[in-house]
């Protein structure tokens, strides 16, 4: 069975579609039309699917996502020394405090690792 994980993700955990961004712009523009919180789940599902593919891209990364136990702290292996960094620009993005940050990253990521092994 074929399933999107991206959208899977968002329709599991109540998050709206991702709007699509116009990549030939270079700066983030903060609508302040969108809601707070449309911000923050449009910077973290991406962030992390997009770590995610590229850790699991490496034997020992696939092996971890399907082997090891769902509780593992994940942005710790799939941000590697760059977590802190994302956390701060999501955060600053989506005008979220870093702990909330921390925490909904954690929170797609263990729902990632979720579906992916279902």
């Amino acid at each position: 069975m074929s399933n999107n994980l991206l959208k899977t993700v968002q329709e599991n955990l109540g998050y709206p579609p991702l709007q699509k961004i116009d990549a030939n712009i270079s700066e983030v523009i903060v609508d302040d039309g969108k809601q707070q919180e449309d911000r923050f789940n449009q910077a973290v599902v991406p962030a992390v699917l997009t770590a995610l593919f590229k850790y699991s891209c490496a034997d020992e990364g696939a092996e971890k996502i399907l082997n090891a136990p769902l509780s593992t702290d994940w942005p710790d292996f799939i941000f590697s020394n760059h977590k802190e960094a994302v956390i701060k620009k999501i955060a600053d993005y989506s005008q979220h405090t870093k702990e909330e940050t921390a925490g909904k990253i954690k929170t797609v990521a263990e729902e990632a690792i979720r579906v992916i092994r279902a």
